[in-house]
Parts: C-alpha cells; structure tokens; sequence
C-alpha cells in the first residue's frame, strides 16, 4: 500500500469516526423510538402480507433494504446540521442548528412509520383508535415546520 493511498485511508477512518462523534449526542430517545418504529412497521407488514397471502421475499428484502436507508436519511439530516454550523462559522457566523433538520427527518419518519403500522393493523381487523392516527398525523405535519421549510406540495 503506498503513502497516498493510507493516507486516503486514514483520511476516510478520520472523517467517518468524526462525524459518529457528532451524531453520538444526537442519538436520543427519538431515534430510539424511529428504530422500534421501523422494526414494528416491518414486522407488522410482513404479517400483514402473510395473512393476505401476498408475501413475496424479494419484497420483504427490498422492504428491509429501504429501512437501513431510513437511518442513512436521518444521519444525512445531522450532517446538514453540521454542514451548516461549520459553514458559518467559517464565515464569522455563530449558527447553530440545534439538530433540527435531523430531528426534522426523524420526526417525519417516525409518523410515516407510526402511521403505516397502524394502517397494517387496521387492515388486520384490529381496532385502531383515531386519535392514534391524529398524534401521529400531527408529529408528521409538525416535522415539516421543524426544519423551518415549507411543504412544497403545499405550495402549489
């Protein structure tokens, strides 16, 4: 292995150990909740596809391949946070984020996570109570404004 390419090596093992040093104090309660979330809204339409007997295992893989995405999105969410602060501060400004597009995507996928579960086990003949579907309604409504950005749906 040449200079250059250990080097590069370390560069990369530098930046990844870093950036994990930063999120370590933003993984909080909420991203625990979007995991079990995540792990519940899998399981819950797993059953929800065996039952209706639509169970089809590439799905299933996909389906598990787009949520270890999800946590990519949320930790691309705190890299945005981060991307922010040290521009500004690049350029003389104190901006602090506080974590909030991060906190933004986690919010969002915790009520579009919420909100498929509940529709799994709706559509399982549980009875699932309709002010579930509100708090969870409003926790993904909410995550929208948390970024500080406007809805573009809404807008047109």
């Amino acid at each position: 292995m040449g200079n250059g390419t250990t080097i590069a090596t370390k560069s990369v093992i530098a930046t990844v150990v870093g950036v994990f040093g930063y999120l370590k104090g933003s993984v909080n309660e909420l991203f625990v909740v979007l995991a079990l979330f995540i792990i519940c809204d899998y399981i819950s339409g797993t059953v929800l596809a065996l039952t209706q007997g639509k169970f089809s295992a590439k799905t299933g893989v996909y389906g598990a391949v787009k949520k270890v995405f999800y946590v990519l999105l949320v930790f691309i969410g705190f890299l945005i946070d981060l991307l922010v602060a040290n521009v500004g501060n690049r350029l003389g400004f104190v901006i602090t984020t506080n974590g909030a597009f991060g906190i933004a995507i986690t919010c969002y996928l915790v009520g579009t996570e919420g909100l498929s579960i509940l529709e799994s086990l709706a559509l399982m003949g549980l009875p699932v109570p309709d002010f579930m579907k509100k708090a969870l309604g409003i926790i993904l409504d909410k995550s929208k404004n948390l970024s500080g950005l406007e809805d573009e749906n809404k807008k047109n």
